[in-house]
């Protein structure tokens, strides 16, 4: 019922369901199998803080609960795997294990599901806060269980290769968590065996350029980008880093042209709407970048950095009033916007009264209204 009145249509309402159902029905005959989460999850006693983080992503004890559903009914049309094998123990602690789901996997859920929560358009809901504070709350708890070094995570891995057997989708995984953890020569290594078995992985290609640039070499990491590009020419990503070493050797023509391309892809790829409009304007053409930075606001209304670069762009342009206005829009959408950005912000583009409203809004964020002070004296 809640479903069918939401007024933003996160989750499928039941015409949606109804139309899934009545699909299967009719396909029946032809071996088409419904799962019915819904149905099936409810009669389970479905309990939204234990199966879902907020209303729209499932804890991994929700994932579990889909999983153990798909699998009784694919059972049956795949005969040549024998009978399902009962699991040794805790069902839960041999999933995680073999599918090499880590701490760094919840971190990465809670992140998504306080984004959801942290979106404006909830901001005047009824229980807006409480389901904020149990977000950040599951967020702060999945960062401090997070302890995983490099040998816990090459331990862990190597238990779920064991128990699991060979899976691309793991050793991606693995690439990705040595990076976040700084190893960027170990990533390359891992991303450079997902690619032997899976040759349109990009990031095992982003691994190695990572590796390439921090040995200085950029025409090695250009070429392993152009690699990817030539499997598949669609990477917004690739293209904003080629953007990026363009723009590194003073090619602000070749830089333009990637980083346009990047935007052009993905309009919600701020990095990439960020380092165009820049370019665009170090270039000369403050139109362009207006042009690059109002549709990236147009996508992505909740991104404070593009605020922040309106706000210096408003300052080239020899607009105050509108730089202030946006910027005071950025710290509504991040409250958490770093004081040495907004200080930085007040010694490039404000007249001192306007200064010094911004002085009032930061001081309770340093220790001592000295500090401040003297940090703005500094810039």
């Amino acid at each position: 019922r809640a479903r069918d009145l939401d007024e933003h249509r996160f989750r499928a309402d039941s015409r949606i369901n109804g139309i899934i159902r009545d699909v299967a029905r009719l396909f029946a005959d032809r071996g088409v199998v419904l799962v019915d989460a819904e149905r099936d999850l409810a009669e389970g006693g479905l309990t939204s803080r234990n199966e879902f983080t907020e209303h729209v992503h499932l804890t991994f004890e929700g994932m579990s609960r889909l999983v153990a559903l798909t699998a009784e009914a694919i059972t049956p049309l795949l005969p040549e795997l024998g009978p399902p094998r009962p699991a040794r123990g805790d069902l839960g602690a041999e999933l995680r294990q073999r599918i090499f789901y880590t701490p760094f996997d919840e971190v990465l859920l809670a992140v998504v599901a306080r984004e959801v929560g942290d979106m404006p358009l909830f901001g005047d809901r009824p229980g807006a806060s409480e389901l904020r504070a149990h977000l950040q709350s599951i967020e702060s708890q999945a960062r401090a269980a997070n302890r995983l070094d490099t040998a816990q995570l090459q331990s862990e891995y190597e238990a779920s290769v064991q128990a699991g057997g060979p899976d691309a989708a793991r050793d991606a995984s693995f690439a990705d968590y040595l990076s976040r953890l700084g190893e960027v020569s170990l990533a390359a290594e891992a991303g450079r065996r997902v690619l032997e078995r899976k040759p349109t992985y990009f990031e095992g290609f982003r691994f190695q350029a990572d590796e390439a640039k921090s040995r200085g070499d950029e025409a090695r990491a250009e070429s392993l980008y152009r690699q990817a590009l030539g499997i598949y020419r669609l990477i917004p990503d690739a293209w904003k880093n080629l953007g990026d070493l363009a723009r590194r050797r003073g090619d602000q023509s070749a830089a333009l042209s990637s980083y346009a391309m990047a935007f052009r892809l993905d309009a919600q790829n701020v990095p990439a709407a960020l380092a165009l409009a820049e370019t665009e304007a170090n270039s000369g053409d403050l139109r362009a970048a207006r042009r690059t930075l109002e549709t990236a606001q147009a996508q992505n209304a909740e991104a404070a950095e593009v605020e922040v670069a309106l706000a210096r762009l408003s300052r080239k342009e020899g607009d105050n009033a509108a730089a202030s206005a946006h910027y005071e829009r950025a710290l509504g959408l991040d409250p958490r916007l770093s004081p040495w950005e907004t200080l930085r912000f007040a010694a490039e583009s404000l007249d001192p009264s306007e200064q010094h409203e911004i002085f009032d809004a930061l001081e309770p964020r340093f220790g001592e209204k000295h500090d401040l002070y003297n940090n703005f004296a500094w810039l």
